[in-house]
């Protein structure tokens, strides 16, 4: 799992699986090398991460910025 800085991730993937999820973000790092997985305890699902951003606005427009589909999740 990675250390993320930062507030508002954008998630490409909700995974129960954790071997689903490292497989998603193997493909997710060819557009951003710092993709990572995030385990949500409060629902036990891991989810492939394009990015950590310190607002929302900026989680946003980065997506805007690649060819994936994805959602900002407010941890």
């Amino acid at each position: 799992l990675y250390f993320f800085p930062f507030f508002y991730i954008i998630v490409s993937g909700s995974f129960q699986s954790k071997k689903n999820a490292q497989t998603r973000v193997r493909q997710l790092k060819r557009i951003n090398s710092s993709a990572f997985i995030f385990h949500n305890p409060n629902n036990g699902n891991y989810y492939a991460c394009l990015g950590s951003f310190e607002t929302k606005e900026k989680a946003i427009a980065y997506l805007k910025t690649t060819s994936e589909e994805g959602w900002v999740f407010k941890r």
